[in-house]
């Protein structure tokens, strides 16, 4: 009978329009995406203590779940903090910088690390950039030895955590391996 319905309402010129429901309403899609190493709980929960060391960059994997606008990347600060200035990158899955997500200007490295115990928010210094959505590293890198971060610490955690040699204040890409390597990566996100 429904069959013979439909049938004859189509053949009389009714239309049928399909209306598709997005579940999430766009004012509750998060606008800060949290690396693999989760989030912050408290400001000595999540990971260790880490000295910066004078030029590695510190990186974590991140996955951005949907295209969006990154304005900058946020990271939590260790026991120390108000020295060294900090540079903060957006690789792509390749190791590749992300244009334009750089914190450092002119060869310069970005903001001083923040306040101990802290998230610091650094934006990118040439305005927010347009991602698709994948998988990142977020990097840090810190110009001399005083300040720490925080790090995540748990052997044999299933995302890539790691740091390389580099130059501070020059931004290149990154070898992001296949490993999770402890006491190395940041813990913090992309906002």
């Amino acid at each position: 009978m429904k069959k013979i319905l439909i049938a004859a309402l189509l053949m009389s010129g009714l239309a049928f329009s399909q209306t598709y429901y997005n579940p999430v309403a766009p004012s509750s899609i998060p606008t800060v995406i949290v690396s693999e190493a989760g989030d912050v709980i408290s400001a000595t929960a999540p990971g260790s203590d880490q000295a910066c060391d004078d030029g590695a960059r510190h990186f974590t994997e991140i996955n951005i779940p949907y295209p969006m606008s990154v304005t900058g990347i946020w990271y939590l600060v260790g026991s120390v903090g108000g020295t060294d200035s900090v540079a903060l990158d957006l690789y792509t899955s390749a190791g590749v910088l992300v244009t334009g997500a750089t914190t450092t200007v002119a060869g310069f490295p970005g903001a001083i690390v923040g306040t101990a115990a802290q998230v610091q928010s650094d934006a990118f210094t040439g305005g927010a950039v347009t991602v698709a959505a994948g998988k990142y590293f977020i990097s840090a890198q810190f110009t001399g030895t005083t300040a720490k971060f925080r790090s995540p610490t748990v052997t044999g955690l299933k995302y890539i955590c790691d740091e390389d040699a580099g130059t501070v204040g020059t931004p290149a890409s990154i070898t992001p391996g296949t490993a999770y390597v402890a006491d190395k990566g940041i813990i913090g996100g992309v906002y």
